[in-house]
């Protein structure tokens, strides 16, 4: 009875989310590119028909960057498609892509191609550029998912498989962030097993251990969240890339507490401090500070926060900048920001 009355109160919790965030799109309490995150979900969601009327209303009401102008057009095809099926496809040409288009431009592109049949290796180079872009942390979802469909028709099943575990891995986390770390659960589970089915067993090609980890700890099972936790940071290590530690590290901290998560978040960031994923890298830096702040150490917080702001802004993640204006930071403004010299250096080149 328990669990039955549990599921509904997170149904009815999600369409509340989707209402609102449906009401967010059309407004103006979404900068950058969490209006692109925004229609993204609900079109994950199954609700193609509000993405189509909130995008039209905001192009049609406010200026935008023309990167999440192109992106959100592309994202209400897609919308129109899934509502109307492929005769819309066929009939109402996707917004037109180019070498530096984006994720989703490129997948709008090549799915239109693919249910026309036509151009088949245009549509496999436009599906491939749309995998290329999609490990961003603010790329949307649903092309994703139609990338991988286009490669399923050009017969090429063994990259379309792989693009669907990494659908699988981000939609768990999606689902993660909606409050359904059981659903959430499930997904990473399958992304493991077909993971190990293939032979994979390093986590810098699909972190699903990390994230099952953050989902076992919601459902306050710790025991499975740790054993997770601990086995992906082993295979990290194992690797060696810095990237691929942090990221572990990362993982720990998000399932631990109190000292134990400062000293993970420390290590995270002495590692992404090395790593070429520079996103990653500020995330590691706002989720220190975040700590640090609630330690009353609000200078340390502030230099952390500037670190990633700028970061965010040279990156063009408006997400970021947002997330770093919150501890006070704003672009050019100076600070004198100490060095960060983490109490667990030395434990972090283990």
């Amino acid at each position: 009875m328990s669990l039955a009355l549990s599921s509904a109160q997170t149904r009815c919790a999600l369409e509340v989310g989707d209402r609102r965030l449906s009401e967010l799109l059309r407004g103006d309490d979404l900068v950058g590119r969490h209006r692109v995150l925004a229609a993204d979900f609900l079109l994950t969601r199954g609700y193609g028909d509000r993405v189509r009327h909130a995008v039209d209303a905001t192009l049609a009401s406010r200026e935008l960057p023309a990167a999440d102008q192109a992106t959100l057009r592309s994202l209400r095809w897609l919308a129109l498609d899934g509502e109307h099926g492929i005769r819309a496809s066929v009939a109402a040409p996707p917004p037109p892509s180019g070498p530096s288009c984006g994720g989703a431009q490129s997948a709008a592109q090549a799915w239109w191609l693919a249910v026309g049949g036509r151009e088949i290796e245009r549509a496999r180079k436009l599906a491939r550029q749309t995998l290329a872009v999609a490990p961003a942390p603010d790329a949307p979802l649903f092309p994703l998912a139609r990338a991988s469909g286009v490669l399923m028709v050009t017969d090429d099943a063994d990259e379309a498989g792989s693009a669907w575990t990494r659908f699988l891995l981000a939609k768990g986390r999606y689902l993660l962030l909606a409050g359904e770390p059981m659903a959430a659960v499930a997904l990473f589970e399958e992304v493991g097993r077909r993971m190990r089915a293939s032979g994979w067993t390093n986590p810098a090609l699909a972190p699903w251990r990390s994230n099952a980890a953050l989902a076992y700890h919601r459902l306050d099972r710790d025991r499975e969240a740790r054993r997770l936790a601990a086995e992906e940071l082993s295979g990290a290590r194992c690797w060696g890339a810095a990237h691929a530690v942090g990221a572990a590290h990362l993982g720990v901290a998000r399932i631990s507490c109190g000292t134990a998560r400062i000293e993970s978040l420390e290590r995270a960031v002495e590692a992404l401090r090395r790593s070429s994923h520079r996103s990653h890298y500020a995330r590691a830096l706002l989720e220190l500070a975040a700590e640090r702040c609630g330690q009353g150490q609000r200078r340390v917080a502030l230099g952390l926060a500037a670190e990633a702001g700028e970061l965010g802004w040279s990156l063009g993640l408006g997400i970021l900048v947002t997330e770093a204006r919150g501890f006070g930071w704003r672009p050019g403004l100076g600070t004198d920001r100490p060095a960060f010299v983490p109490a667990a250096r030395k434990a972090a080149e283990r």
